[in-house]
């Protein structure tokens, strides 16, 4: 994928910092194609990561994601834990880290990464399969339909979208950050069945979760250690996941 800095350079002059989202996120996709993968996550963020330093950004934010982890060997998972990747989009992603941490030392590019967890948020479409299961669960409920979990005892760091917002801005304006990578998550885990029964409870209505056998490949544990984030930046997750559903739930249905 080609990319044309020169144009996104002369657009981008007098910003303070870069924001690196952009991703291509479907771990399908990037096992059926990984050229397309890493062209996009791995070229994507290098190039960012040269814009930035052409701006001369005081710091550019990778995302990146605790799919670069793949199955932990213990929890809860800190930034220390090895970092074995299942598939192509985890790998792009760790790459993406190692690029970002790499031309920091080289050619001092201001570099941090967020490695958020589960992240969700009011304004996720149900439908979309990347979305999270969260967004599927409230999206079925509010049809009438009980939420399918599949397996159940599989547990999640679900984190609010706010709090990784937050985050997200302590990473800015702590200096220490630069060079650094952080996991960002509200540090509490939930299984999938819980997960299920809160957003019933949350929506008010009388269903039964349809179960069905757990996925291949899925992952049974996965919760962040965010003490480095509490003690580097100051971070501390607010927004409870009974709290967070509900305003979902109360947003979804007035719109």
């Amino acid at each position: 994928m080609r990319y044309d800095l020169e144009k996104i350079i002369e657009f981008s002059k007098g910003v303070d910092h870069v924001f690196h989202l952009a991703a291509q996120v479907s771990v399908v996709r990037s096992i059926e194609d990984p050229y397309f993968d890493a062209s996009n996550n791995i070229l994507g963020t290098l190039n960012m990561l040269k814009l930035s330093k052409v701006l001369d950004a005081e710091k550019v934010i990778v995302y990146s994601s605790a799919a670069v982890f793949g199955d932990p060997i213990y929890v809860p998972i800190d930034e220390k834990h090895p970092k074995n990747p299942i598939n192509p989009y985890g790998l792009s992603k760790l790459s993406s880290e190692m690029y970002a941490s790499l031309l920091n030392k080289l050619d001092s590019v201001p570099a941090v990464v967020i490695r958020p967890f589960n992240v969700y948020g009011f304004g996720q479409n149900p439908e979309d399969p990347y979305a999270g299961v969260i967004s599927a669960f409230i999206g079925r409920v509010l049809k009438g339909k009980p939420p399918v979990v599949y397996g159940g005892e599989q547990t999640r760091d679900f984190v609010n979208v706010k709090d990784l917002i937050d985050a997200t801005i302590l990473a800015v304006k702590v200096e220490d950050s630069i060079g650094e990578d952080f996991n960002i998550g509200s540090g509490k885990e939930t299984s999938i069945m819980e997960l299920a029964e809160i957003v019933i409870d949350a929506a008010g209505v009388d269903l039964d979760p349809i179960i069905k056998p757990m996925r291949k490949g899925d992952i049974m544990r996965s919760v962040a250690n965010i003490e480095k984030a509490r003690k580097v930046l100051g971070y501390e997750p607010k927004v409870e996941l009974s709290e967070g559903i509900k305003e979902i739930l109360e947003k979804s249905s007035k719109s």
